[in-house]
């Protein structure tokens, strides 16, 4: 018998909305990133800091099929921005 998992290839962040950011090494320490833009493989993030500003990344998956960003690059324990991260 054979099994077949799908995952969905839409983006599930949502531009207008906005997105917490912890840090592995201070959990109490957090940034804000409001979503500009999507596409189907990349989301626009902007950072309220005009040193930062904008960050187009592309989305990874991980291993449980959801989805993430890395806005401040891939390097070890760097933080990731998450759909399920999103602030009412």
């Amino acid at each position: 018998m054979t099994t077949t998992t799908t995952t969905s290839t839409s983006n599930p962040f949502i531009s207008g909305k906005r997105y917490s950011m912890r840090y592995a090494c201070d959990a109490d320490s957090q940034d804000i990133w409001l979503c500009v833009k999507t596409t189907a493989k990349t989301a626009t993030f902007m950072h309220n800091d005009p040193s930062i500003g904008m960050k187009t990344c592309r989305l990874k998956s991980d291993w449980q099929g959801g989805f993430f960003v890395m806005p401040l690059g891939n390097y070890s324990m760097a933080p990731c921005i998450k759909p399920s991260n999103v602030i009412a």
